[in-house]
């Protein structure tokens, strides 16, 4: 089990994972979290921007759990996994709708590149994640 102090130090010891310095906090982020340290209350708390939007909300209990079962890395990585599959099951509803609704190719192809980015940093990610497994 890990801390919120402990995840914030993985955090900053991971080579991935880039340091936002600002006015009284220190945060880090990276596949779409972040965790940030008030300096002045030593207040942790982890933020995401998977749920959709350019802005940052307070991770939920599923996520926060993860985090403190795995750490950060692993944390990430397992998060991104499935907000990963969310998409591209989403992905697959809306191209399957434009295929229907004889929607323009340029929109077809443009879910579909879409899908296939997805697709590829899903494997990226998932090799990550099974390298992290085998060295521990």
């Amino acid at each position: 089990m890990h801390s919120l102090e402990d995840i914030l130090q993985q955090a900053d010891e991971d080579y991935y994972t880039n340091k936002i310095d600002g006015h009284h906090l220190i945060s880090y982020a990276s596949h779409g979290y972040k965790i940030s340290k008030d300096v002045k209350t030593q207040e942790i708390v982890i933020l995401s921007t998977t749920r959709g939007g350019d802005f940052y909300d307070e991770a939920n209990e599923l996520e926060y759990k993860e985090f403190f079962n795995s750490g950060w890395k692993i944390g990430l990585y397992v998060l991104y996994l499935s907000n990963c599959r969310l998409k591209l099951s989403s992905l697959d509803v809306r191209i399957n709708k434009a295929l229907v609704e004889n929607q323009s190719v340029k929109v077809v192809r443009r879910l579909k590149f879409t899908r296939e980015k997805t697709i590829k940093n899903f494997n990226q990610v998932k090799f990550k994640l099974k390298q992290n497994e085998k060295t521990k």
